[in-house]
């Protein structure tokens, strides 16, 4: 199937490749179209050779890419040839025109070259399954352009002055031309009349410069309504491959035999048909990843599925769609599905409703009105739910004295599941097939639920083994077929396929209105998956790397032109190429997706080359040739009409044998870009000529002409800008595919997980917040400090008013004139008086000092309850680090161990492969039959299949230990293995017994939040004291006549609430009741150190008898090595007897590993109960 596919897309490769010569041969005078073509083979063998150094190799998506780039690599050539011709035609000498065509276009042409493939290199963020597909296609398109740039610079000037000896119209001082140039020129018949028509439709636009511009911009209005009525999306579309899986669901507790008989009707029904070239069954599991997109089942005996192999990729389609109309009658009793192979991400359907919540009853009940919108549309096929059915099962509930005797609900679930369901506890060979032995209960005693009932249980505590209905409620019981959960919340799925001609989106969008109306109970939600999941995940970052892509054009353009003007103008052709882009999906009748997208993207570089062509070339003409603007953006356009034409035709032409291909995934791509290209070819050379009339004003002119001047030969000592630019974006390739490599210790990654952790984090923050705290409780043993001042303004101030006499009455004697004396009375005060109390200003300032005495005690209390939060702070900081290094470390040996087990799964599957050229040499020559073959392709994809499983767990412990240690995804890392010892020296029990009594983390927050709960105890007993305390302070005030300005007083306070003299004997019970919890969690917590102590010196003894054990049959195994080698040696047996004993060997040994590593995680494990880790 590879070989298939890759001549493919050679066949196609090398038509593109003819396609863009003939088109350049047939525009072009023979030696003028020889020269540019030469760069196509000349990239190409660069391009392959970089490719070949950066481990790129070919395949569909890299071939893709040479395809796509096909018309580009030529451009840069074409403008070179075309300037070189050009310069002979006005009579430059041929030597002068050779340097001068690569160096007077150096710049607009690398400039060129960057924007493309600053378009395409963005793409190199996609992660996940898109991003494992496409992540060749910007490198190797980035590599092609940069090869063609060199070739263009280097090559290219050379074979014109060798083989190009005179222009297409050859000056009149070069001759007066004759038959020959006649005859040679009549090549570009075809050029001349489109530079003819050309040339009378710019001067039109010129003269019309409204007219251009307003049909300009309805193009790109035209553009969205052709985009929003005219095309239909579909993401990703099914892989283009002579292979599809049948799959079959039985109902939930099928046995496997059963399944094996229906899925045997199937097989009948397939197995004679003349488009099948193979089949392989899986029952109760399925096939291993053949595919990258295709996401294997977990094993269940009522799952089976059906590998299918055809001729071809037409045969797949219509035998697929065959056998889909037949499979429901094979079958009836199950739900069986046709399913072709998938591009992209992996999918479970293509529409699917996700409803999130709590009930299962309530989530079955809203599926199944989501079920009924879906059945009711025509497009909906084969609409379920991945709950499955109900079916008929048996109830255990533990009795509350099971959690005594130290039963928990999982020890009982795997002793229930080791008795009636058996466990693998080993292995054994018949022959060179691997036997799992399992250990379960006698036939006869797994019959009935009495047999349940009756089933015996040890007690973690007391040890004593006890009947299961002793310690548990056990009735039969319908259960759910299957739980599902989606960010740890309950998640139902209703899953449809689409019927023919009917795509996911268009569905969704049919069905969406009517869910949205459906009333749901609080707490529940409804989102979707599928298709229309995959997309927004994966068009996120397509965006963005679309965004990415704008922003480099934009800076990239902004160092060349320095205007913001010139560059608006040719980021502008971006949008008017849209039309082209959508017509062409219009037009072949191809979907919006992924691919057309990747083109969208592609296209914003590909589009503004021409732009920048001309108006550099208008620069030009402006600047060294004296133009004025009008004059200079028509000529320009003239000028370059046919490297403008020649470029757009090749880029085009390179692409189109990928639509007549009518691939679904990448056809969409090439129209994108082959309808884009010539689309804004015409924007091109219509539209920038009058917008740069338009936009572009003498003054600007004439400034940048200053600013050059200023600028010339100051960048001289120092590289250009765009030259770092140049450098960067053509060595990302480079930069891109490598990957680092690091070699970690143990030791370092339980360092980097341990500063990595938030968690551990917040726990340190937490240990800081009771530092504090324990600072804020302390200073209210010190004096508190009051200052407060006040000012007042009243409009009406208080008054009082003395009445006449109210001081009574004064007797006095009073002498006249004539020397008598009289005797009067005068009252106080002698009339009424009225005075103002203070003044309308009132100022008022204090400071109060308050020592708390009778509190002290309580207050200190407080202190000792958050100094215990402090210890309890820092034994669960203690906690979480261990923890953490724990997990560290199980991933770090589980990595190693699998390792081992990898080695072990590729010498076996060596060894499969090596038995089965030697089965295929004996059937070749008639001393054995096919049946021994093909039972040795089942062990050869049986070791296949346990290599994948082990390469699978790898990939997933390495992104957990990424994730745990924050290593970046782009690092590889090296595990140094550690030293182990055969001869394990086990730990005195009693003594980790002591140790972990007073060690032990847990016993200690234990123990420190009895002593908590005690000062509670203390502090409650303590509130009944009244608060009495000593205040002092000085005040100034002014404005109130009544008290003195300045004052200082000193006192005693007493406040005692008698209710809370009452309320604090319930807070004192509360507080004995925690205290008396604390005790028991102190007792229980002791008992469960003993109960995990003597369980993990169990496991340390059983791992180091495992160890001696281990180390015998790595011995043993060595002797048969041994013996084999020397039989080998002797010619007594074949290659592939060495190689089983070999991979034997490395089971063994991988078994010895094992054992010692987890000797070695069970002393972690005895370390931590120990609190010493």
């Amino acid at each position: 199937m590879v070989n298939e596919n890759v001549t493919h897309f050679m066949r196609e490769f090398l038509i593109a490749i003819i396609a863009v010569i003939i088109v350049i041969m047939l525009l072009l005078p023979l030696r003028v179209a020889a020269v540019a073509a030469t760069a196509i083979p000349m990239t190409i063998a660069t391009t392959i050779a970089l490719m070949h150094t950066f481990g790129i190799e070919l395949h569909q998506v890299s071939l893709i890419s040479l395809i796509v780039v096909l018309g580009m690599v030529v451009d840069d050539a074409i403008v070179v040839t075309d300037n070189y011709v050009d310069l002979l035609d006005k009579g430059v000498s041929r030597w002068t025109a050779a340097w001068r065509s690569a160096s007077d276009l150096v710049v607009p042409i690398l400039t060129a070259t960057l924007t493309i493939i600053a378009s395409f290199m963005p793409m190199i963020i996609l992660k996940g399954a898109i991003g494992e597909f496409v992540h060749d296609l910007p490198i190797t398109v980035s590599l092609a352009l940069t090869s063609s740039f060199i070739v263009a610079m280097v090559l290219t000037p050379i074979l014109c002055l060798f083989f190009i000896k005179k222009g297409i119209h050859p000056h009149p001082e070069n001759g007066n031309g004759g038959d020959a140039e006649k005859k040679e020129s009549k090549k570009s018949f075809g050029l001349d009349l489109l530079q003819k028509v050309y040339n009378k439709t710019i001067d039109w636009g010129a003269d019309h410069k409204t007219l251009v511009i307003v049909c300009s911009m309805l193009f790109i209005v035209f553009a969205v309504l052709l985009f929003k009525f005219g095309i239909r999306q579909r993401f990703m579309p099914y892989a283009e491959r002579n292979q599809f899986i049948v799959e079959l669901w039985m109902p939930t507790g099928t046995k496997l035999e059963t399944t094996q008989r229906a899925t045997a009707k199937i097989e009948n029904e397939i197995k004679d048909d003349k488009r099948l070239v193979s089949y392989a069954t899986f029952t109760g599991t399925s096939a291993p990843r053949v595919y990258y997109s295709f996401s294997p089942e977990f094993p269940v005996t009522n799952y089976s599925q059906i590998l299918i192999n055809t001729l071809d990729i037409k045969s797949t389609e219509t035998f697929a769609h065959d056998l889909s109309k037949k499979i429901d009658a094979l079958v009836p009793e199950g739900m069986a599905q046709v399913r072709l192979m998938q591009q992209g991400q992996p999918l479970i359907a293509p529409v699917e409703v996700r409803i999130s919540g709590d009930n299962i009853q309530k989530l079955r009940e809203i599926g199944e009105q989501v079920k009924a919108i879906l059945k009711s549309k025509p497009g909906s096929y084969l609409v379920h739910d991945d709950f499955h059915e109900d079916f008929y099962g048996v109830n255990i509930k533990l009795k509350e004295n099971a959690a005594r005797l130290g039963f928990t609900t999982s020890s009982v679930s795997q002793i229930v599941y080791t008795g009636f369901k058996g466990y693998v506890v080993s292995s054994m060979y018949e022959g060179d097939k691997s036997v799992d032995i399992v250990l379960r209960m006698d036939s006869v005693k797994r019959e009935s639920l009495q047999d349940l009932e009756n089933i015996y249980v040890e007690s973690p505590v007391t040890g004593a083994s006890i009947p299961l209905r002793q310690i548990a409620e056990i009735s039969p019981d319908w259960q759910t077929g299957r739980i599902k959960h989606r960010d740890g919340v309950r998640s139902l799925s209703i899953l449809s396929e689409t019927k023919d001609n009917v795509l996911p989106s268009e569905l969704l969008d049919e069905i969406r209105p009517e869910i949205t109306r459906l009333n749901l109970p609080v707490g529940y939600s409804i989102e979707y998956g599928g298709e229309y999941a995959n997309q927004n995940e994966v068009m996120a970052p397509m965006f963005i790397a679309l965004f990415i892509s704008l922003v480099l054009i934009f800076l990239i353009l902004l160092f060349q032109f320095k205007t913001l003007k010139e560059v608006f103008i040719i980021i502008l052709t971006i949008p008017l190429s849209l039309l082209g882009a959508v017509f062409g999906l219009y037009v072949t009748g191809n979907y919006f997706g992924l691919t057309a997208f990747m083109g969208i993207v592609s296209l914003s570089g590909i589009v503004v080359r021409n732009a920048i062509i001309l108006i550099d070339h208008t620069n030009e003409l402006i600047r060294d040739h004296g133009m004025d603007i009008r004059t200079a953006a028509i000529e320009s356009g003239k000028r370059r009409l046919r490297p403008v034409f020649l470029t757009a035709m090749a880029a085009a032409v390179g692409v189109f044998p990928m639509i007549l291909s009518g691939s679904s995934l990448w056809s969409p791509m090439a129209s994108v870009i082959a309808f884009g290209v010539t689309w804004s070819m015409v924007v091109a050379l219509l539209t920038v000529p009058v917008l740069y009339i338009v936009i572009v004003k003498p003054k600007d002119v004439v400034k940048k002409n200053k600013y050059d001047d200023k600028n010339k030969g100051k960048t001289s000592g120092r590289p250009p800008i765009m030259a770092v630019i140049a450098i960067l974006i053509l060595l990302s390739p480079a930069l891109t595919a490598q990957e680092t490599s690091r070699r970690f210790t143990l030791d370092q990654i339980q360092e980097m997980a341990v500063q990595n952790n938030r968690s551990l984090k917040i726990k340190q923050m937490q240990v800081k917040e009771k530092e504090q705290k324990i600072k804020e409780d302390k200073v209210m043993l010190f004096p508190s400090v009051n200052v407060g001042s006040s000012y007042m303004y009243s409009e009406s101030l208080p008054k009082l008013t003395v009445g006449k006499g109210a001081f009574g009455e004064l007797p006095m004697q009073y002498i006249l004139d004539d020397g008598s004396i009289q005797n009067v009375t005068v009252s106080l005060p002698n009339e009424n008086t009225t005075y103002e109390m203070g003044k309308h200003n009132m100022f008022n300032t204090s400071v109060i000092l308050y020592q708390p005495i009778l509190q002290i005690p309580k207050i200190n209390t407080g202190v000792n309850v958050s100094k215990t939060d402090l210890a309890i702070s820092k034994e669960e900081q203690r906690k979480t680090t261990m923890q953490i290094k724990q997990a560290a470390e199980k991933l770090y040996y589980g990595l190693l161990i699998l390792e081992k087990q990898k080695e072990e799964a590729e010498l076996k599957k060596q060894a499969a492969g090596e038995k089965l050229n030697e089965a295929e040499s004996a059937v070749s020559a008639g001393k054995a039959t096919a049946s021994a073959q093909l039972g040795l392709n089942a062990s050869l994809a049986d070791e296949e299949q346990n290599l994948l499983k082990i390469n699978i767990q790898i990939d997933d412990y390495t992104a957990d230990l990424k994730r745990l240690t924050g290593i970046s995804d782009s690092v590889t890392f090296i595990l140094d293995k550690p030293a182990v010892n055969d001869h394990m020296l086990l730990p005195v029990a009693d003594s980790m017994s002591i140790l972990a009594l007073r060690e032990n983390t847990d016993l200690k927050i234990a123990n420190l939040t009895l002593a908590n709960a005690k000062y509670a105890i203390k502090a409650s007993k303590l509130s009944y004291i009244p608060d009495l305390g000593i205040f002092g302070g000085y005040s100034y005030q002014k404005g109130n006549s009544l008290f003195p300005e300045n004052n200082t007083f000193i006192g005693i306070a007493f406040r005692w609430n008698i209710q809370d003299a009452f309320s604090n004997s319930y807070v004192k019970k509360q507080r004995d009741w925690r205290k008396m919890q604390a005790e028991e969690n102190i007792i229980n917590i002791r008992e469960q150190i003993d109960v995990d102590v003597a369980k993990s010196y169990r496991r340390l003894s059983q791992y180091a008898d495992l160890i001696s054990v281990a180390r015998k049959a790595v011995n043993y195994r060595k002797e048969e090595l041994k013996v084999e080698a020397d039989k080998q040696s002797s010619g007594l047996n074949n290659s592939s007897d060495y190689l089983t004993a070999k991979a034997s060997l490395a089971k063994a040994e991988a078994d010895l590993y094992a054992a010692q590593l987890n000797y070695r995680m069970a002393q972690t494990d005895l370390q931590i109960l120990a609190g010493i880790y």
